[in-house]
C-alpha cells in the first residue's frame, strides 16, 4: 500500500484532503451548531435528573398535592412528551427554513 499524497490521508482505499475546521467557514458553522445541540441534550439531562430529584423533597410533594402513579410518571416523562408533540412540526420547519435554522429555533425555544 502507497502513502498518501501530501496533504491528504487515506480511509477505505480513498484519498481524502486534510481539512482544518477553524480553517473551513462551513465547518465552522456546522460545529458552532453542533455546540448548541450537545448543550441542548445537556440540558435535557439535567432537567430530567432535576425533576426526578425533586420529586423526593417534601415541599414538591405539598406542593403538587402528593401525585402518585400516572402522574407521577407524567411529571417524569413530561419533556419527552414535548418532543413527541414536536415531532409532527420539525420536518415542515426543516423544509422550509433548513435544519440549521430549525436547530436553532429549537434551541431558542429550550
Amino acid at each position: 500500500m502507497e502513502a498518501p499524497t501530501k496533504g491528504t490521508f487515506r480511509m477505505a482505499e480513498r484519498e481524502f484532503p486534510r481539512v482544518t475546521w477553524f480553517k473551513d467557514p462551513g465547518l465552522r458553522k456546522t460545529y458552532i451548531c453542533l455546540m448548541f445541540v450537545v448543550l441542548t441534550s445537556a440540558t435535557n439531562g439535567y432537567d430530567g435528573s432535576m425533576v426526578n430529584g425533586l420529586q423526593s423533597l417534601d415541599v414538591w410533594q405539598d406542593y403538587f398535592h402528593h401525585p402518585d402513579g400516572a402522574l407521577i410518571g407524567l411529571f417524569s416523562a413530561i419533556m419527552s412528551v414535548g418532543s413527541i408533540v414536536a415531532l409532527p412540526v420539525t420536518p415542515y420547519i426543516a423544509d422550509i427554513l433548513g435544519r440549521k435554522m430549525g436547530i436553532l429555533i429549537g434551541c431558542i425555544i429550550m
